[in-house]
């Protein structure tokens, strides 16, 4: 999105998945799963998490844009407000 409509160039990018779990038993089950095998992380934990990876993102580089993609809105919005 950033690339084709924003002009961003590709080498200026970092795309960054945050795998927190799932809670679908089918692919906690899966052999063949490649995301994180265990329950996914909530509340209090989920915020502590996010907010240390916040802090080290925007410290590492304090005129980055985040994206949150195929995340859960109550959660992005609360943390692009933080």
């Amino acid at each position: 999105l950033y690339v084709a409509g924003g002009g961003f160039h590709p080498a200026k990018t970092l795309p960054i998945t945050v795998d927190v779990g799932t809670d679908r038993e089918s692919l906690l089950l899966d052999p063949l799963y490649l995301g994180l095998p265990n329950k996914r992380i909530k509340g209090k934990e989920h915020e502590q998490m996010m907010d240390e990876f916040m802090e080290a993102v925007s410290t590492k580089w304090p005129k980055c844009i985040i994206q949150f993609e195929d995340f859960q809105s109550e959660y992005a919005l609360k943390y692009l407000e933080r």
